[in-house]
This record gives C-alpha cells, structure tokens and sequence, in this order.
C-alpha cells in the first residue's frame, strides 16, 4: 500500500498491505513471516467502506470499492525490502 502516510510509518516499523476480506490476523502474520522472513510483533486490520465520489459523466455519481488493509508492527531492527 503506497500512500504518503503509509511510507511515514515504514521508519517506525510500521508497514501497510491491501488484504483480502476474509484474512485474518493469524493468516496475515503468517503470510509476512513466509513472504519476507520477518516475524511481525501485532497486526492490526482495518476495514475502508465503499465511498460515492463524484464522477465527470452522465452518471453523476460513482462508487469507490470497499477495501481491507493490514498495519503490521515489526521489531525494532527488522525491515522489509520492497523491490
């Protein structure tokens, strides 16, 4: 997950994921431990609604997908390389 603040919190070791709705915590830890090497110290989920945006169409009025994204706390010293 790319965003400005997303990148702010990779200096405390804090890293952000897109997640499929059904992941849980568990899974989540699992799949960054398997990934990446790193164990992740907490996993937070969070669930982002569906949001109407207006559009520059006829339609007037479009919806934005809801969307699942996964804080995951590393030890202090551990990192993830993106490449």
């Amino acid at each position: 997950w790319f965003s400005e603040k997303a990148l702010l919190g990779t200096d405390k070791g804090v890293y952000v994921f897109e997640v499929p709705a059904r992941a849980t915590k568990s899974q989540i830890a699992g799949a960054v431990l398997e990934l990446y090497k790193v164990a992740p110290r907490k996993v937070r989920v969070v669930h982002l609604p569906a949001k109407k945006k207006a559009m520059r169409s006829q339609r007037g009025v479009g919806t934005r997908a809801a969307r699942h994204k996964a804080y995951v706390y590393l030890s202090t010293g551990d990192t993830i390389q993106f490449a």
